[in-house]
């Protein structure tokens, strides 16, 4: 009984583990997603900035 509860245990903190690691690539993703559309809007920006002072 005590060995089969010992098993149990290391499922749970695998899951937490796996968890875990996929949370950190989720939000490393997110991160590289949130700069990728910083630089889109710098780059808009500095275009419209640009045709105004054509004018």
């Amino acid at each position: 009984r005590w060995l089969v509860g010992c098993e149990e245990k290391k499922d749970e903190n695998r899951d937490v583990i796996e968890r875990k690691h996929l949370t950190q690539r989720e939000s490393r993703k997110r991160g590289r997603e949130r700069e990728r559309e910083r630089e889109r809007r710098r780059e808009k920006r500095e275009k419209v900035g640009n045709e105004r002072e054509k004018e």
